[in-house]
């Protein structure tokens, strides 16, 4: 019987070039993020709400883990890498999957993050910026 365990990984993120957007945020949010600085670290990284603990609960109330068993996933490990824009408001967009497992884990991973609520964005200098924030999730195929 495959068995599936999932983890969450936080990696680091950017700050982003705002020339090209999706319609997930409102032009407001894209026209001030336009006129700010960006940075390539900030001191404080675009979040979850309530942490890691907080998403961790938040996948496991809502993540298919059956879902790569029923697609035929071969027994391993498969981190699932996917990136995302955390907008001044807390909303996100431009949802990409940085992996190609297949097996419908990044489709997965895609739909939980686009229907997370609200994050906490990234703060620089005392000052909330746009920030692209990188989040992977480890699939374990028993």
């Amino acid at each position: 019987m495959k068995k599936i365990i999932f983890a969450i990984v936080t990696l680091f993120y950017c700050t982003i070039d705002l020339k090209a957007q999706s319609n997930a945020a409102t032009m407001e949010e894209i026209k001030a993020a336009q006129d700010g600085k960006f940075f390539t670290r900030t001191e404080q990284m675009a979040d979850f709400k309530g942490g890691e603990k907080a998403l961790a609960k938040y996948f496991k109330k809502n993540l298919n883990i059956d879902l790569p068993k029923k697609n035929g996933a071969p027994v391993g490990n498969y981190t699932v890498v996917v990136r995302f824009i955390v907008y001044k408001s807390g909303k996100i967009s431009n949802i990409i999957a940085e992996t190609k497992y297949g097996y419908g884990m990044e489709d997965e991973i895609i739909r939980i993050i686009s229907e997370s609520p609200d994050w906490s964005p990234a703060i620089q200098n005392g000052n909330i910026v746009v920030a692209y924030k990188r989040q992977a999730i480890i699939f374990l195929v028993e």
